[in-house]
């Protein structure tokens, strides 16, 4: 096999503040291409040609047959011979991925230990992959390889929100909530809720709890 990969990616991005928030946007676009030539692969009817084996066997099956190629002596057989069993095709394979995200932050109004932070954002991707085999092996023309192809996309998009609540200038509490939805695996919200608690300069105590998931891959 000869593999050759290519790899293509370009991606912008913003600042910029609006409404009292500041914002950080971003686009992109990423693609992936993967030939792989296999090289010298046996046929199904280049093989039974040299071996004078009909493909598709039809009664009466013959008692003899007219064989060019000679196991017994390699080295007598031709190149000819032999290119009529091998081929070499190539398999090309394409992967991309388009995105667009914004996210912001702000404070909003005051507690005992200091301003509320209020973070906001939004995503939208797309994926899409595909896998072409080659004709010559979608037929069965090549011995001892199975075939599979692939041809498919999918869209997301998620919305999540964080809020940081210093209760004290010793605790601080944080909520915040994400949801995604899929095209093909559907829709998932979890919430997340943490806590900090710093009693002295030198110490500090965490205590988070969290619900999450994961989506399966679009090849999956």
């Amino acid at each position: 096999n000869d593999i050759t990969s290519d790899s293509f990616r370009i991606l912008g991005g913003l600042n910029w503040t609006a409404f009292n928030f500041d914002f950080d946007s971003a686009i992109g676009y990423s693609k992936n291409e993967v030939e792989s030539r296999n090289q010298n692969r046996l046929t199904l009817s280049g093989t039974s040609a040299v071996f004078g084996v009909p493909t598709t066997p039809q009664p009466p099956i013959p008692t003899s047959t007219s064989a060019t190629y000679n196991l017994d002596r390699p080295s007598t057989n031709t190149q000819a011979a032999r290119d009529t069993m091998s081929i070499t095709f190539p398999r090309k394979s394409e992967s991309e991925l388009k995105f667009v995200d914004t996210r912001g932050s702000t404070e909003i109004g005051k507690l005992p230990g200091g301003p509320i932070g209020l973070a906001v954002g939004v995503e939208w991707r797309e994926e899409k992959l595909t896998d072409t085999p080659d004709q010559a092996a979608t037929s069965g023309n090549i011995l001892g390889q199975g075939i599979t192809a692939t041809n498919g996309s999918r869209r997301n998009y998620a919305l999540f929100a964080e809020a940081s609540l210093p209760i004290t200038q010793k605790i601080e509490a944080s909520l915040a909530v994400r949801h995604d939805d899929y095209s093909d695996y559907g829709t998932s919200t979890v919430p997340k809720v943490g806590v900090k608690f710093r009693p002295t300069s030198n110490l500090l105590i965490r205590a988070n709890w969290g619900e999450g998931f994961r989506a399966p891959t679009l090849p999956e």
